[in-house]
């Protein structure tokens, strides 16, 4: 991808996010690391509804803090994407505050994987990673070894959902899946009837994921906290 798609990817991605209720006022944020190792990020203090080519900053060799070329301000989540991208886990980011999903980062328990299928498969487990500061190295730190574990969205505590992919097209994808999911959880919630899947059914899923999808992260309970299933299925 050269640097002009990257910018067309960018600007539609940021559409929907506006679009879909998942971002409000100047909330939120996207990158993608280039091939050349150069980034492409959005900037503070604007609509990811109205971004414009000349809005997005290119970050090159490296210098995070200067900007040529540009008038805008890099996102005060930069050291997030930084983090990231030297970590060498990912090649696209997209971080929002989708409502319902947000809600479960609100939350100590965060937001359980083992209810559908469709989410193990698609996203798997999604970790309620600790609180930082918006805007702290700290922030990108804590999502490290989550990455390293092979997941790819996350809740970021008292904060938002971010997910990480090798293009940003399936980084928004897991974004829509995860706050549609929070939305089903929510209402089963509210019904006070969960029903969790069984850690045989879990390990059937985690093997499809692993065979057919070539997906290394696995659903893992020791991320969430609603329940913990024993090997015969009890919770």
């Amino acid at each position: 991808m050269n640097l002009f798609q990257a910018k067309q990817e960018i600007i539609h991605t940021g559409r929907k996010l506006w679009e879909r209720d998942m971002v409000s006022g100047n909330e939120g944020n996207l990158s993608i690391l280039l091939s050349d190792g150069s980034v492409l990020i959005t900037p503070s203090g604007i609509s990811k509804g109205a971004l414009l080519s000349e809005n997005l900053i290119h970050i090159k060799n490296g210098k995070w803090e200067v900007h040529v070329d540009s008038s805008s301000r890099i996102t005060s989540e930069y050291k997030l994407h930084k983090a990231i991208y030297e970590s060498g886990l990912g090649n696209s980011i997209c971080h929002a505050h989708p409502v319902y999903a947000t809600s479960f980062s609100a939350t100590n328990k965060g937001l359980p994987a083992c209810l559908l299928p469709e989410i193990i498969l698609s996203v798997g487990a999604i970790p309620l990673v600790p609180y930082a500061a918006p805007s702290t190295a700290e922030l990108g730190s804590n999502i490290i070894p989550y990455l390293k574990e092979g997941y790819e969205a996350f809740l970021l505590q008292n904060h938002g959902v971010i997910t990480v992919s090798d293009n940003l097209n399936d980084a928004y994808m897991k974004m829509e899946m995860v706050e549609h999911y929070a939305k089903i959880v929510h209402l089963n919630i509210l019904r006070n009837d969960l029903k969790f899947l069984t850690s045989v059914e879990i390990a059937e899923l985690n093997k499809i994921r692993q065979e057919l999808w070539k997906k290394k992260g696995t659903v893992i309970c020791d991320v969430c906290g609603y329940c913990k299933i024993s090997q015969e299925g009890k919770k």
